[in-house]
């Protein structure tokens, strides 16, 4: 939805059912992180922080971890300290880095800081906690719809998925896509979710933030 949608204040994801080229269902969160890191290599900030929340709210840790990094890149670091605090760092790639953060947050800040990020930290959790993103996966699960289509809640046989390529020109693919297969992806997007971190290889790189600059 180009319409921005929030909870408490915060934004959350508004994501319709996509495809990509191969007739593979993208999910929302892989989606939200993709165009995050798009508009950050292009230099627009605002809009990758809220497309990382909008991924967050589905669930993914990895959007929760660079929301918490770009805040600190702006010298937000109430808001950096309690999105980093959100990070489930157990086999997350950037756990030494995560808990290393929060160390130096936890001596730079003063008592009454960490008040503030742990009261923030508490309004977050109901919004990108692990039970809110369940929810929100399942109920997207239920209300998907086809996007440029009427089709709502149903995926006929051999259906022909419409694709954006290059230099804004439109086609029409057919691709051996069935229910059951969208089904299946679905399903697991919504009851079987693990971390996926598939974005750090291949073209997308998230590694070139600069975090906290050291004390001179």
């Amino acid at each position: 939805s180009s319409l921005a949608k929030t909870e408490n204040g915060f934004p959350v994801g508004d994501y319709s059912l996509h495809f990509n080229q191969a007739g593979e269902v993208i999910k929302p969160d892989e989606y939200y992180v993709y165009k995050a890191v798009h508009d950050n290599e292009d230099g627009f900030k605002k809009s990758a922080l809220r497309n990382f929340q909008k991924a967050a709210s589905y669930g993914n840790t990895f959007a929760v971890y660079y929301t918490g990094l770009l805040y600190l890149q702006e010298e937000e670091y109430v808001k950096g300290y309690s999105w980093l605090k959100m990070v489930e760092t157990n086999n997350f790639p950037h756990a030494d880095n995560t808990l290393d953060l929060l160390n130096k947050l936890n001596k730079q800040l003063n008592t009454e800081d960490i008040k503030a990020a742990n009261s923030l930290l508490t309004e977050l959790s109901k919004v990108y906690g692990a039970q809110p993103a369940f929810a929100r996966r399942k109920a997207w699960s239920k209300n998907f719809k086809l996007t440029g289509s009427n089709i709502k809640g149903y995926v006929p046989h051999r259906l022909q998925i419409q694709t954006d390529l290059s230099h804004g020109k439109i086609t029409r693919m057919n691709a051996n896509v069935s229910p059951v297969h969208i089904e299946r992806a679905i399903k697991t997007f919504v009851f079987e979710y693990e971390l996926d971190y598939r974005i750090t290889n291949g073209d997308v790189k998230l590694s070139d933030f600069e975090i906290l600059e050291e004390d001179e």
